[in-house]
């Protein structure tokens, strides 16, 4: 395993300069999932949005999530909404995403490789663990932490004491507007560095 992760971890800010009604420019941008298929993350056929969850396969904090996101994707499913697994992993081959896929028990949604970081940019990700919902439109609504699980780097809790990705899914459900500023993210840096010229 890479030991990049180590040196990249960080907490990132609430927000990263972005308005809450900064939308997606390109909402037809279609990629490759891993396991064979194509996937347009900006605009899914749902009822009420997507949920976009970057995640790296070597940042353990990511990693931890897993089992997380597989239980809002069938949960939020039912209620509208679809997810794509984004890797931001310039360098990751679809081999080794396949085998983490399989290795931590993710569910049945797409899954992608964002080897040019450009979902990453559209959406203002930084960090993984991260997850972006967007309305269909290509609106987003919310850009932060799926829960409180790790109050810092070293400082994970038992349990969540607050479900941030869930309580932003329960009031876009009701017609309203996740409140800003969103909670930060902590875990690993997004390599932007690595596409540097």
């Amino acid at each position: 395993m890479r030991l990049v992760w180590s040196l990249v971890m960080f907490a990132a800010s609430a927000l990263v300069g972005f308005a809450e009604d900064r939308r997606v420019e390109n909402l037809e941008l279609e990629f490759d999932t891993i396991h064979g298929g194509r996937v347009t993350p900006f605009k899914m056929p749902s009822e009420k949005g997507t949920i976009l969850f970057f995640t790296m396969h070597d940042c353990p904090i990511a990693n931890t999530f897993s089992p997380e996101v597989r239980r809002i994707a069938q949960h939020y499913g039912k209620k509208g909404f679809e997810l794509v697994l984004v890797y931001a992993e310039p360098s990751l081959e679809p081999k080794a995403a396949r085998a983490h896929f399989q290795d931590f028990q993710h569910g049945q949604y797409p899954a992608m490789i964002d080897s040019n970081l450009i979902v990453a940019r559209a959406v203002g990700a930084k960090v993984t663990p991260e997850a972006v919902v967007l309305d269909k439109k290509g609106t987003i609504l919310y850009r932060g932490r799926l829960n409180n699980l790790y109050a810092d780097f070293g400082r994970k809790r038992p349990k969540p004491t607050q479900n941030d990705l869930r309580d932003a899914l329960s009031l876009i459900i009701a017609g309203e507007k996740p409140p800003t500023p969103w909670p930060r993210s902590v875990g690993c840096y997004i390599p932007f560095n690595l596409l540097a010229d």
